[in-house]
């Protein structure tokens, strides 16, 4: 695969169906949004998968920790970050490095937190 944006693509998905169709994905938390950047400046491409998780901090955390050991990868904790119409979340991801120096993030929000609604409404 080339690190081209046009020719690399082809490569890139068959790197993620290789390594996607060699872990448990019955037993994995689900996975939905894909979202495929390239990087024009890096010249690689950057996947992200959000996982399909409801529920608690507790529950969101054990599903991005699931992937990181079927990965063999560390979690990291982003800093807050500010919500679209308003208050804050964490980001909590695991990132796997695949050929070519393409990242795998597979991502879910923590610590949410919302403004509260304006009196009256």
């Amino acid at each position: 695969m080339g690190t081209n944006h046009t020719t690399g693509l082809p490569g890139l998905l068959s790197d993620i169906a290789a390594l996607l169709g060699g872990l448990p994905l019955d037993v994995l938390p689900d996975l939905h949004n894909l979202e495929f950047t390239y990087e024009l400046m890096a010249g690689t491409w950057v996947v992200y998968a959000q996982l399909f998780t409801v529920g608690d901090d507790a529950e969101r955390s054990a599903a991005v920790r699931a992937w990181a050991t079927a990965l063999d990868a560390e979690v990291r904790l982003d800093g807050p970050q500010p919500r679209i119409g308003g208050g804050t979340y964490q980001g909590l991801e695991v990132v796997r490095t695949l050929d070519y120096g393409t990242d795998l993030h597979i991502w879910t929000h923590i610590a949410e937190t919302r403004d509260p609604a304006p009196a009256g409404l």
